[in-house]
């Protein structure tokens, strides 16, 4: 609360201040939106399904079955928390029960849309191929061969037991521009 006193002290104190001059202020240019570049039509990546092609993966994986694979040199810091499952896995496709060409496409269509919501960590749930013949996944190494092929794709890694283990992969997209 002030009082009369400090109403009076004040306007005593500000009797010799004169108000600034009103200079006009600069209006900066107006801000126009970034242009999304757009990604290509997913026909545009070729056809995945036919990887027989790519090289085996054994160089990546280790004896128990994890993977690691990455485009390019990603910090340190990016590798760790991809190894370590350190991110929201919402974005997660679960391609059990698929036929080699429906899982490619499917997969293809995924790492594409996601990457177009900006989303740059997926879970791709493979399986471990303990059903399949000679209990070796064919859609585990379809799905890494198809990773490998598209551009968006950084790195992937054998996800944490509790998202599946190595039946299971995180992939690390690159950021949309």
């Amino acid at each position: 609360m002030t009082t009369q006193d400090d109403t009076a002290l004040f306007r005593q104190a500000m009797a010799d201040v004169a108000p600034l001059k009103h200079t006009p202020r600069v209006q900066p240019d107006p801000i126009r939106p970034r242009r999304r570049k757009q990604s290509p039509p997913v026909a545009e990546y070729g056809n995945v399904a036919s990887a027989d092609e790519v090289a085996p993966l054994e160089e990546w994986e280790t004896p128990g079955g994890h993977v690691f694979w990455q485009r390019a040199s990603l910090r340190p810091q990016e590798v760790r928390r991809l190894k370590r499952g350190d991110f929201n896995t919402s974005w997660c496709i679960d391609l059990h029960g698929m036929t080699r060409d429906e899982a490619a496409q499917a997969l293809q269509q995924f790492v594409v849309q996601a990457q177009q919501a900006g989303v740059r960590h997926l879970l791709v749930i493979t399986g471990k191929g303990y059903h399949s013949e000679g209990g070796i996944s064919v859609i585990r190494t379809l799905a890494q061969q198809t990773l490998q092929r598209l551009p968006m794709v950084l790195a992937y890694t054998s996800a944490q037991p509790t998202d599946g283990g190595t039946g299971a992969l995180y992939v690390f997209l690159r950021a949309p521009k």
